[in-house]
């Protein structure tokens, strides 16, 4: 994931289907935003990697709204 990663940055936001991936890949200092399809309830995660959860159920979005930080979504 590493290496497509690094070629795609230049053109936008990357997507990831697992927490584990998207850590990865902000480990390996890729920078870019990364929309994260994985319905993650740990907003500590979302908010310590940075990135961007893509909304898709009711609840999720009721998880994240109860945060005191303000979290990007998609």
């Amino acid at each position: 994931a590493v290496q497509v990663a690094r070629i795609l940055q230049d053109f936008g936001s990357l997507g990831v289907c697992s927490l584990e991936e998207a850590q990865e890949l902000r480990e390996a200092q890729i920078n870019s935003q990364i929309l994260l399809f994985d319905p993650v309830s740990d907003v500590s995660s979302i908010m310590k990697w940075n990135l961007t959860p893509v909304v898709t159920s009711f609840n999720q979005l009721e998880v994240l709204s109860r945060s005191s930080t303000k979290i990007p979504i998609h």
